[in-house]
């Protein structure tokens, strides 16, 4: 920036909804320019990208899991081999595997009970 020159800090918001309106943007645009001032960054950010109608309409509309011959596969695995031979990549609670805790950090923003204390003399 030149010395001497101004800087302004203005930024507008668009949302659109389906293809990119090119005419909306350049209106954004010209609402945010101003004559005169310098320009030391500018941006254009492109959130929330997807497919039309690929995004669920609220958090609770259900889902199809594609058939793809996981499930049917372990089904047959563990027909063959016994219950629990072939599972998905979660941990039993009662597993044999365990999480190795001896460096585990911490936990003193959530257990009141491991924030650090000190004693003055």
């Amino acid at each position: 920036m030149r010395e001497g020159s101004v800087e302004i800090l203005n930024q507008k918001n668009l949302v659109l909804a389906g293809d990119i309106d090119w005419a909306a943007s350049r209106r954004v645009f010209d609402r945010i320019w101003r004559e005169g001032y310098g320009w030391r960054k500018a941006g254009v950010l492109l959130l929330d990208l997807g497919a039309p109608g690929h995004a669920p309409a609220s958090l609770f509309d259900l889902i199809e899991a594609p058939d793809d011959g996981l499930m049917q596969a372990i089904d047959q695995i563990n027909a063959r081999y016994g219950r629990g031979t072939a599972r998905l990549g979660l941990a039993q609670k009662d597993g044999e595997w365990h999480m190795r805790r001896e460096n585990l950090s911490p936990s003193f923003t959530t257990k009141w009970a491991e924030i650090p204390s000190a004693k003055m003399r």
